[in-house]
Protein backbone atom coordinates (compact mmCIF):
# COMPACT_ATOMS: atom_id res chain seq x y z
CA UNK A 1 0.00 0.00 0.00
CA UNK A 2 1.51 3.60 -0.80
CA UNK A 3 2.78 5.43 2.01
CA UNK A 4 0.13 8.14 2.08
CA UNK A 5 -2.70 5.85 1.95
CA UNK A 6 -1.05 3.78 4.76
CA UNK A 7 -0.53 6.78 7.12
CA UNK A 8 -3.81 8.16 6.35
CA UNK A 9 -5.42 4.96 7.52
CA UNK A 10 -2.96 4.58 10.20
CA UNK A 11 -1.34 1.72 9.38
CA UNK A 12 1.81 0.77 11.11
CA UNK A 13 4.06 -2.57 11.03
CA UNK A 14 2.21 -5.77 11.16
CA UNK A 15 3.82 -6.16 14.80
CA UNK A 16 1.85 -3.16 16.19
CA UNK A 17 -1.11 -4.76 15.61
CA UNK A 18 -2.62 -7.24 17.95
CA UNK A 19 -4.54 -9.65 15.15
CA UNK A 20 -1.76 -9.65 13.07
CA UNK A 21 0.77 -10.22 15.60
CA UNK A 22 -0.54 -13.36 17.43
CA UNK A 23 1.74 -15.85 15.30
CA UNK A 24 4.93 -14.02 15.95
CA UNK A 25 5.42 -14.02 12.30
CA UNK A 26 4.35 -11.23 9.47
CA UNK A 27 6.29 -12.10 6.69
CA UNK A 28 7.01 -14.73 4.55
CA UNK A 29 10.14 -15.80 2.85
CA UNK A 30 9.86 -14.99 -1.23
CA UNK A 31 6.52 -13.43 -1.07
CA UNK A 32 6.71 -9.43 -2.50
CA UNK A 33 3.95 -8.15 -0.33
CA UNK A 34 3.55 -4.88 -2.81
CA UNK A 35 3.52 -6.91 -5.92
CA UNK A 36 0.71 -9.03 -4.09
CA UNK A 37 -1.49 -6.04 -2.85
CA UNK A 38 -1.26 -4.68 -6.80
CA UNK A 39 -2.04 -7.90 -8.14
CA UNK A 40 -5.11 -7.89 -5.57
CA UNK A 41 -6.03 -4.62 -6.73
CA UNK A 42 -5.68 -5.75 -10.60
CA UNK A 43 -8.23 -8.85 -9.59
CA UNK A 44 -10.60 -6.68 -7.64
CA UNK A 45 -10.87 -4.17 -10.84
CA UNK A 46 -11.01 -7.25 -13.23
CA UNK A 47 -14.37 -8.73 -11.23
CA UNK A 48 -15.74 -5.25 -11.21
CA UNK A 49 -14.63 -3.71 -8.01
CA UNK A 50 -14.08 0.22 -9.13
CA UNK A 51 -11.14 1.72 -7.46
CA UNK A 52 -13.42 3.62 -4.84
CA UNK A 53 -14.79 0.59 -3.56
CA UNK A 54 -11.93 -1.21 -3.22
CA UNK A 55 -10.20 1.73 -0.66
CA UNK A 56 -13.30 1.17 0.66
CA UNK A 57 -13.03 -2.51 1.35
CA UNK A 58 -9.23 -1.72 2.72
CA UNK A 59 -10.66 0.86 4.96
CA UNK A 60 -13.06 -1.47 6.71
CA UNK A 61 -10.00 -3.61 7.32
CA UNK A 62 -8.09 -1.17 8.58
CA UNK A 63 -11.02 -0.21 10.93
CA UNK A 64 -10.80 -3.89 12.21
CA UNK A 65 -7.06 -3.98 13.16
CA UNK A 66 -7.80 -0.88 15.35
CA UNK A 67 -11.09 -2.06 16.90
CA UNK A 68 -8.13 -4.93 17.81
CA UNK A 69 -5.55 -2.94 19.49
CA UNK A 70 -8.67 -1.10 21.94
CA UNK A 71 -7.55 -1.40 25.15
CA UNK A 72 -10.04 -3.31 27.25
CA UNK A 73 -9.56 -2.67 31.49
CA UNK A 74 -11.05 -3.90 34.83
CA UNK A 75 -14.10 -1.39 35.84
CA UNK A 76 -13.06 -0.75 39.61
CA UNK A 77 -15.78 2.18 40.50
CA UNK A 78 -18.98 1.45 38.31
CA UNK A 79 -21.68 3.19 38.47
CA UNK A 80 -24.16 1.60 40.87
CA UNK A 81 -27.18 1.79 37.98
CA UNK A 82 -25.08 -0.02 35.25
CA UNK A 83 -23.62 -3.61 35.53
CA UNK A 84 -20.23 -3.41 33.24
CA UNK A 85 -19.07 -6.83 31.65
CA UNK A 86 -16.69 -8.89 33.25
CA UNK A 87 -12.83 -7.83 31.21
CA UNK A 88 -13.62 -11.30 29.45
CA UNK A 89 -16.87 -11.01 27.91
CA UNK A 90 -16.02 -7.39 26.80
CA UNK A 91 -12.69 -8.65 25.11
CA UNK A 92 -14.59 -11.27 23.52
CA UNK A 93 -17.77 -8.72 22.22
CA UNK A 94 -15.45 -6.61 20.92
CA UNK A 95 -13.69 -9.40 18.95
CA UNK A 96 -17.47 -10.43 17.93
CA UNK A 97 -17.80 -7.26 16.07
CA UNK A 98 -14.58 -7.49 14.60
CA UNK A 99 -15.33 -10.90 13.06
CA UNK A 100 -18.82 -10.05 12.30
CA UNK A 101 -17.98 -7.03 10.03
CA UNK A 102 -15.03 -9.12 8.82
CA UNK A 103 -17.53 -12.08 7.79
CA UNK A 104 -19.94 -9.91 6.57
CA UNK A 105 -17.22 -8.13 3.91
CA UNK A 106 -16.11 -11.25 3.10
CA UNK A 107 -19.69 -12.29 2.42
CA UNK A 108 -20.55 -8.96 0.20
CA UNK A 109 -17.33 -9.27 -1.83
CA UNK A 110 -18.55 -13.19 -3.44
CA UNK A 111 -21.98 -11.78 -3.89
CA UNK A 112 -20.45 -8.82 -5.81
CA UNK A 113 -18.42 -11.74 -8.00
CA UNK A 114 -21.26 -13.72 -8.36
CA UNK A 115 -23.28 -10.89 -9.83
CA UNK A 116 -20.51 -9.44 -12.30
CA UNK A 117 -19.93 -12.55 -13.33
CA UNK A 118 -22.95 -13.81 -14.32
CA UNK A 119 -24.24 -14.15 -18.05
CA UNK A 120 -27.46 -12.26 -19.19
CA UNK A 121 -28.60 -15.81 -20.44
CA UNK A 122 -27.82 -17.72 -17.19
CA UNK A 123 -31.09 -19.29 -16.57
CA UNK A 124 -29.87 -21.17 -13.34
CA UNK A 125 -27.75 -18.80 -11.30
CA UNK A 126 -24.10 -20.10 -10.31
CA UNK A 127 -22.03 -19.54 -7.44
CA UNK A 128 -18.77 -19.14 -6.65
CA UNK A 129 -18.09 -21.46 -3.24
CA UNK A 130 -14.16 -20.64 -1.91
CA UNK A 131 -12.97 -24.15 0.55
CA UNK A 132 -10.32 -22.38 3.01
CA UNK A 133 -8.77 -25.02 3.90
CA UNK A 134 -7.03 -24.44 7.43
CA UNK A 135 -3.63 -25.99 8.18
CA UNK A 136 -3.40 -28.42 11.27
CA UNK A 137 -2.73 -26.16 14.53
CA UNK A 138 -0.98 -27.37 17.72
CA UNK A 139 0.72 -24.07 19.65
CA UNK A 140 2.16 -24.57 23.25
CA UNK A 141 -0.83 -23.21 24.07
CA UNK A 142 -4.40 -24.22 22.09
CA UNK A 143 -7.56 -22.70 22.63
CA UNK A 144 -11.46 -22.85 21.35
CA UNK A 145 -10.19 -21.68 18.42
CA UNK A 146 -7.45 -24.35 17.65
CA UNK A 147 -10.08 -26.77 18.63
CA UNK A 148 -12.77 -25.77 15.76
CA UNK A 149 -10.16 -25.48 13.27
CA UNK A 150 -8.77 -28.91 14.05
CA UNK A 151 -12.05 -29.93 14.31
CA UNK A 152 -12.45 -28.73 10.48
CA UNK A 153 -9.72 -30.97 9.43
CA UNK A 154 -10.90 -33.94 10.93
CA UNK A 155 -13.96 -33.93 8.58
CA UNK A 156 -11.78 -32.94 5.64
CA UNK A 157 -9.68 -36.21 6.61
CA UNK A 158 -12.49 -38.18 6.77
CA UNK A 159 -13.77 -36.63 3.26
CA UNK A 160 -10.25 -37.67 2.24
CA UNK A 161 -10.16 -41.17 3.04
CA UNK A 162 -13.57 -41.79 1.74
CA UNK A 163 -13.08 -40.40 -1.61
CA UNK A 164 -9.22 -41.59 -1.98
CA UNK A 165 -9.14 -44.82 -0.02
CA UNK A 166 -12.91 -46.42 0.78
CA UNK A 167 -15.12 -45.40 -2.96
CA UNK A 168 -11.99 -45.53 -5.23
CA UNK A 169 -11.11 -49.50 -3.71
CA UNK A 170 -15.05 -49.95 -3.69
CA UNK A 171 -14.68 -49.17 -7.08
CA UNK A 172 -11.34 -51.58 -8.10
CA UNK A 173 -13.67 -54.19 -6.14
CA UNK A 174 -16.67 -53.59 -8.61
CA UNK A 175 -14.56 -53.37 -11.82
CA UNK A 176 -12.94 -56.80 -10.71
CA UNK A 177 -9.39 -55.18 -10.66
CA UNK A 178 -6.58 -56.56 -8.87
CA UNK A 179 -4.64 -54.21 -6.64
CA UNK A 180 -2.84 -54.65 -3.19
CA UNK A 181 -5.73 -53.35 -0.52
CA UNK A 182 -4.60 -49.98 1.29
CA UNK A 183 -5.63 -49.87 4.84
CA UNK A 184 -6.30 -46.38 6.18
CA UNK A 185 -7.11 -45.37 9.71
CA UNK A 186 -10.93 -44.56 10.09
CA UNK A 187 -10.72 -41.21 12.29
CA UNK A 188 -15.11 -41.20 12.75
CA UNK A 189 -14.72 -42.29 16.80
CA UNK A 190 -13.06 -38.80 17.12
CA UNK A 191 -15.45 -36.95 15.02
CA UNK A 192 -18.18 -38.92 17.08
CA UNK A 193 -16.51 -37.97 20.17
CA UNK A 194 -16.60 -33.90 18.48
CA UNK A 195 -19.76 -33.91 17.33
CA UNK A 196 -22.02 -37.06 18.13
CA UNK A 197 -25.24 -36.76 20.29
CA UNK A 198 -22.91 -36.55 23.29
CA UNK A 199 -20.04 -34.97 22.14
CA UNK A 200 -18.20 -32.24 23.32
CA UNK A 201 -19.94 -29.83 20.89
CA UNK A 202 -23.15 -31.20 22.38
CA UNK A 203 -22.31 -30.45 26.02
CA UNK A 204 -20.56 -26.94 25.33
CA UNK A 205 -23.64 -25.62 23.51
CA UNK A 206 -25.74 -26.90 26.54
CA UNK A 207 -23.53 -25.00 28.39
CA UNK A 208 -23.42 -22.23 26.61
CA UNK A 209 -27.48 -21.61 26.46
CA UNK A 210 -27.25 -21.26 30.63
CA UNK A 211 -27.28 -18.34 32.38
CA UNK A 212 -24.61 -19.42 34.91
CA UNK A 213 -22.77 -21.96 32.31
CA UNK A 214 -18.88 -21.51 32.93
CA UNK A 215 -15.67 -23.28 31.99
CA UNK A 216 -15.22 -25.29 35.09
CA UNK A 217 -18.35 -26.98 34.85
CA UNK A 218 -17.78 -27.38 31.18
CA UNK A 219 -14.94 -29.08 32.01
CA UNK A 220 -16.04 -30.69 34.71
CA UNK A 221 -18.90 -32.17 32.29
CA UNK A 222 -15.93 -33.10 29.91
CA UNK A 223 -14.45 -35.19 32.44
CA UNK A 224 -17.76 -37.12 33.55
CA UNK A 225 -18.52 -38.41 30.49
CA UNK A 226 -15.32 -38.82 27.63
CA UNK A 227 -12.41 -39.48 30.80
CA UNK A 228 -13.54 -42.85 30.78
CA UNK A 229 -11.69 -46.40 29.88
CA UNK A 230 -14.29 -46.40 26.93
CA UNK A 231 -13.30 -43.33 25.42
CA UNK A 232 -9.76 -43.68 23.68
CA UNK A 233 -9.65 -40.07 21.97
CA UNK A 234 -10.45 -38.55 24.89
CA UNK A 235 -7.66 -37.75 27.90
CA UNK A 236 -7.28 -36.35 30.85
CA UNK A 237 -4.38 -35.19 32.68
CA UNK A 238 -3.03 -36.15 35.10
CA UNK A 239 -2.88 -33.11 36.76
CA UNK A 240 -5.07 -29.92 36.83
CA UNK A 241 -8.48 -29.50 36.18
CA UNK A 242 -8.34 -26.80 32.98
CA UNK A 243 -7.21 -28.88 30.13
CA UNK A 244 -8.58 -31.69 27.97
CA UNK A 245 -6.47 -33.63 25.42
CA UNK A 246 -7.95 -35.30 21.82
CA UNK A 247 -6.21 -37.52 19.96
CA UNK A 248 -6.25 -36.03 16.55
CA UNK A 249 -5.29 -38.26 13.81
CA UNK A 250 -2.71 -35.43 12.86
CA UNK A 251 -1.40 -34.93 16.27
CA UNK A 252 -2.34 -35.39 20.18
CA UNK A 253 -3.64 -31.63 21.35
CA UNK A 254 -4.40 -30.31 24.87
CA UNK A 255 -7.10 -27.47 24.97
CA UNK A 256 -7.23 -24.70 27.49
CA UNK A 257 -10.76 -25.02 28.39
CA UNK A 258 -10.32 -20.81 29.50
CA UNK A 259 -12.68 -18.88 27.38
CA UNK A 260 -14.48 -22.04 25.68
CA UNK A 261 -18.12 -20.85 26.97
CA UNK A 262 -17.53 -17.51 26.34
CA UNK A 263 -16.55 -17.70 22.43
CA UNK A 264 -19.22 -20.26 21.88
CA UNK A 265 -21.45 -17.36 22.66
CA UNK A 266 -20.00 -15.33 19.91
CA UNK A 267 -22.48 -13.44 18.46
CA UNK A 268 -23.56 -9.71 18.03
CA UNK A 269 -25.64 -9.04 20.42
CA UNK A 270 -28.66 -6.61 19.46
CA UNK A 271 -27.61 -3.61 21.01
CA UNK A 272 -24.45 -4.09 19.04
CA UNK A 273 -25.91 -5.05 15.47
CA UNK A 274 -28.00 -1.68 16.24
CA UNK A 275 -24.76 0.77 16.55
CA UNK A 276 -23.73 -0.99 13.14
CA UNK A 277 -26.78 -0.10 11.00
CA UNK A 278 -27.05 3.54 12.48
CA UNK A 279 -23.72 4.28 11.38
CA UNK A 280 -23.04 7.39 8.77
CA UNK A 281 -20.54 5.01 6.62
CA UNK A 282 -23.34 3.70 3.92
CA UNK A 283 -20.87 1.07 2.53
CA UNK A 284 -20.41 0.05 6.20
CA UNK A 285 -23.99 -0.26 6.60
CA UNK A 286 -24.42 -2.25 3.52
CA UNK A 287 -21.81 -4.88 3.92
CA UNK A 288 -23.26 -5.73 7.24
CA UNK A 289 -26.91 -6.36 6.13
CA UNK A 290 -25.48 -8.03 3.03
CA UNK A 291 -26.71 -11.89 2.85
CA UNK A 292 -24.99 -14.78 1.16
CA UNK A 293 -26.16 -14.62 -2.42
CA UNK A 294 -27.80 -17.80 -3.81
Amino acid sequence: MPPAERKELGLGSWDTFFYLKQGGIGTVPDVDDAAEFVATQNAMSVIGLSVTKQWDIFRICAALLHIGNINIEGEKDADKMAKPLPKEATVVARDSVTKFIYSQLFEWIVKVININLARDDDSKRSFIGVLDIFGFEHFEKNSFEQFCINYANEKLQQEFNRHVFKLEQDLYKNEGLVWTAIDFDDNQECIDLIEGKISILSILDEESRLPAGKDSSLIAKYYQFFAVPTQKYFVKLKFGSTSFTVKHYANVVTYEIEGFVEKNRDTVSDEQLGVLLNLTCEFLKEVVTTVPHK
